[in-house]
C-alpha cells in the first residue's frame, strides 16, 4: 500500500497510529475488526501506537500494542524491534515475548532472540536525520549509508571493510561521506559514473 525510495521518508497515519517509513521500504495495511495494524513487507518503519489496539506483522513475528514507540527493521527474514516507549509483546512461532521500554528483540523464521538492552540513540537516529556507528566495522556502515544516497559506494579491500568506525553521518549531507571516510581511514577513492570504489 505504501513505499519509499532510496533516499525517502514517508508518514502514514492509520487512525491514532502514526508510521513512519524510512528509506527503500514498503508496507500494507492489514486491519482487522477488533485491531488496526501493518505489514512491514521491506526496510524499516517507526511505530507510534496511541491508545488503541495495533498491530504490526514482520517476518515471522506480530507485535501487538495498544500504546508504544517501536522502531521495527526487517533485513531478508531477520527483524530488529526497539521498544523507544510503552511496551509490546511478540507472538513468533517459537514463543511470545513482552517488549518494554529500552529493550530490543532480534528473530528470524526459526529463531527468536530474548530482549536485550537497546541502543535507543541509534535506533531512532534516521528520524532525526543522523546514523549512528559505535565500533562498526566499515563494511556495515558503508552498507547501510548506501540504503540513503543514489549510486553506490564499493570497498575494494577487505581489511578496509573491517575497520571500526565511530561516527555520525546526517542523512542531508551524505555527499561528503566519501571525503569524511577517508580522512576517518586514509582510504583512497576512485569515481566511476555513480560508483566509488574505496581501497
Amino acid at each position: 500500500d505504501y513505499r519509499t525510495e532510496v533516499g525517502e521518508q514517508r508518514e502514514v497515519s492509520i487512525g491514532p497510529t502514526r508510521v513512519r517509513l524510512n528509506t527503500a521500504s514498503r508496507m500494507a495495511v492489514r486491519s482487522e475488526a477488533d485491531r488496526a495494524g501493518m505489514e512491514l513487507i521491506r526496510g524499516e518503519a517507526a511505530v507510534q501506537a496511541r491508545g488503541a489496539p495495533f498491530a504490526v506483522v514482520a517476518g515471522a513475528g506480530q507485535l501487538l500494542t495498544r500504546e508504544s514507540d517501536l522502531n521495527v527493521r526487517l533485513d531478508g527474514d531477520t527483524v530488529c524491534v526497539d521498544c523507544l516507549a510503552g511496551s509490546a509483546v511478540l507472538r513468533h512461532p517459537m514463543g511470545e515475548v513482552e517488549l518494554v521500554q529500552g529493550r530490543q528483540v532480534v528473530y528470524a523464521a526459526k529463531s527468536l532472540g530474548a530482549p536485550v538492552k537497546a541502543d535507543l540513540a541509534r535506533a531512532s537516529g534516521w528520524r532525526r536525520g543522523v546514523l549512528i556507528f559505535h565500533y562498526k566495522p566499515l563494511g556495515e556502515v558503508i552498507a547501510e549509508v548506501n540504503r540513503y544516497r543514489s549510486g553506490r559506494i564499493v570497498i575494494a579491500n577487505p581489511e578496509l571493510a573491517r575497520r571500526p568506525v565511530y561516527a555520525s553521518f546526517h542523512l542531508a549531507r551524505l555527499d561528503t561521506i566519501v571525503e569524511q571516510v577517508q580522512r576517518l581511514s586514509g582510504a583512497r577513492a576512485l569515481r566511476v559514473g555513480k560508483v566509488v570504489v574505496l581501497s
